[in-house]
């Protein structure tokens, strides 16, 4: 296997990491939407190389903050490709002239081996809970006000200790959070991504 990456690394300063992570990564999607094909889908992947998902134990919650400030999705996107050339027309440079400040940008990268494979999808914090309800409350015979109650639980458990980006949608102008999911898998595989440069199928080779 082999590919090409460049690195873009917030620098740490007064600023909250995560603000400066959000607004890069609300640029970062304008423009996967330019390079889009026919299909919806965009030949970049991103990577979080310091990705760390939020605990739930208990011994984190007695210093949250602090514990907060090493998790996340860390302070380093990498932009991955199988050809050099997207890499290159990616208009990173546009980006860099308004975020220069907090931000440092590496020049195309190679790499033919890899430790492992992973994924990173969009994790919807929103599913239609009321027809996951109705289904449910069928199959196990409860009510429908039970089986929601069950969903809701389970919604909040199961993302909480996802991390995410705060995102400004371009249709609706409202305010929604990107959780980011990473799932370590065992092989290759490539299909494109999306205007978020996630997948839940192609896979970014972990270097």
């Amino acid at each position: 296997m082999f590919g090409y990456y460049r690195d873009l690394t917030v620098i740490e300063t007064e600023i909250d990491r995560n603000y400066v992570i959000s607004k890069l990564y609300d640029k970062l999607h304008l423009c996967f939407v330019e390079m889009q094909d026919a299909e919806g889908k965009v030949p970049i992947g991103v990577a979080f190389p310091e990705y760390l998902e939020y605990s739930t134990d208990e011994e984190h919650k007695k210093d949250d903050y602090k514990f907060k400030k090493k998790k996340g999705l860390g302070r380093i996107i990498r932009l991955f490709s199988p050809d050099e050339k997207n890499l290159k027309d990616i208009r990173i440079e546009r980006i860099y002239e308004n975020m220069k400040e907090y931000l440092h940008i590496t020049g195309v990268r190679n790499f033919s081996t890899c430790k492992e494979y992973v994924i990173y999808k969009r994790l919807q914090s929103e599913p239609n809970l009321e027809r996951l309800a109705r289904r449910k409350a069928k199959r196990a015979d409860i009510s429908f006000e039970e089986a929601l109650m069950l969903l809701q639980q389970y919604k909040q458990k199961k993302i909480k200790h996802i991390p995410y980006v705060n995102m400004k949608s371009k249709s609706s102008d409202n305010y929604f959070k990107l959780f980011i999911q990473e799932c370590i898998v065992d092989n290759f595989n490539y299909t494109g991504f999306n205007s978020y440069g996630l997948s839940n199928f192609s896979t970014i080779p972990k270097i």
